[in-house]
């Protein structure tokens, strides 16, 4: 984690439009040279600095969720929906349209908010809600049918630390 992050950036301040000159390489290409005049040259803003943002705020992209084929999925009933699934991360859905639930283990905690984005191939199959259960080292995925022996991907996810009030 990031302990501070720059707060004092700064912008390039000059009158009229900027200046270059160009400088002829000995390749035979040409370079521009900026010949502004500054009354205060600003700061660069890279990729390091977008990173450290997003890490300070815990946000992460990452490439990919695997659903296993191999993965047991389970069937929620209104009988069973209480004790199997007690704590749902979304709203409870009372008409079960994704009535099916694998969980993964995923490197992730309790309070952190998952949004995967499924390729093509899974999205196509039409069964993934967005209904996801985050909990300690676990993702719960919720589907409306059972999956066995199909590997669903999300091609990418955003990950967050959800915002609590102290």
């Amino acid at each position: 984690m990031i302990d501070t992050l720059k707060t004092n950036y700064k912008d390039d301040i000059f009158s009229g439009s900027r200046k270059y000159t160009l400088v002829e390489n000995p390749d035979g290409t040409i370079s521009l040279e900026d010949k502004t005049d500054y009354v205060q040259q600003g700061d660069t803003f890279a990729a390091k600095d977008a990173n450290s943002i997003c890490l300070a705020i815990g946000v992460k992209h990452e490439t990919e969720i695997i659903v296993p084929s191999t993965a047991v999925w389970t069937l929620l009933t209104a009988e069973n929906v209480g004790t199997l699934d007690p704590r749902p991360k979304v709203n409870p859905d009372p008409s079960l349209k994704y009535p099916y639930f694998t969980d993964i283990d995923f490197d992730c905690d309790e309070d952190d908010e998952v949004y995967p984005e499924w390729d093509i191939d899974t999205a196509e199959l039409g069964c993934l809600g967005n209904s996801i259960r985050v909990s300690a080292g676990k993702l719960r995925i919720y589907c409306n049918a059972d999956m066995s022996g199909t590997q669903l991907r999300a091609y990418q996810y955003t990950q967050k630390k959800s915002n609590t009030a102290s």
